[in-house]
């Protein structure tokens, strides 16, 4: 049964309508979040990580290596690797070859005589690998770039066969 006045009515049928409860994120603007996302990593994260690989290769170099600068270079040589094999920058995918090979030789040489170091061409190798990766990370979002770790990382998790590690 209805209610009689036209007010009641009014406020009956309000009253009983569905309403959405908005999700309201206090913390994160969501446009914002979602600018920086679409938004080319931007330059101070790029030179701090441009001078961790570059640290770390002139560690190789000098035969001053820990296992530390060899997961950074290692990841690098991986990340490189999976950008090129989905069409991002297909030229790294020789010098990612090449770099795990050193790397590899740096493990054993490093299994034997408790010194990583590397040989000239490896360090030259290196030193190519970082420059077109960093041109990689250059030209995807950071969004894109995130999802290629995540991805790099899930592969390490499953140890899936084409990712090496030593």
């Amino acid at each position: 049964m209805l209610p009689v006045d036209k007010e009641l009515f009014v406020l009956y049928i309000w009253l009983m309508k569905k309403r959405t409860k908005r999700k309201i994120y206090p913390l994160v603007n969501p446009i914002t979040y979602a600018i920086e996302g679409a938004r080319v990593i931007d330059k101070d994260m790029l030179a701090r990580v441009r001078w961790l690989e570059i640290e770390a290769i002139h560690a190789f170099r000098n035969g001053e290596a820990t296992e530390t600068h060899w997961n950074q270079l290692n990841d690098m040589a991986s990340l490189g690797e999976l950008m090129a094999t989905d069409g991002m920058g297909v030229e790294v995918l020789d010098a990612a070859k090449k770099a795990e090979d050193c790397l590899k030789d740096a493990a054993k040489r490093f299994a034997e005589t408790g010194k990583m170091s590397l040989e000239v061409a490896g360090v030259i190798t290196l030193n190519d690998l970082q420059e077109y990766h960093d041109l990689q990370r250059q030209s995807v979002s950071r969004a894109e770039y995130w999802v290629y770790i995540k991805k790099m990382l899930d592969l390490r998790r499953s140890k899936a066969p084409r990712v090496k590690v030593i």
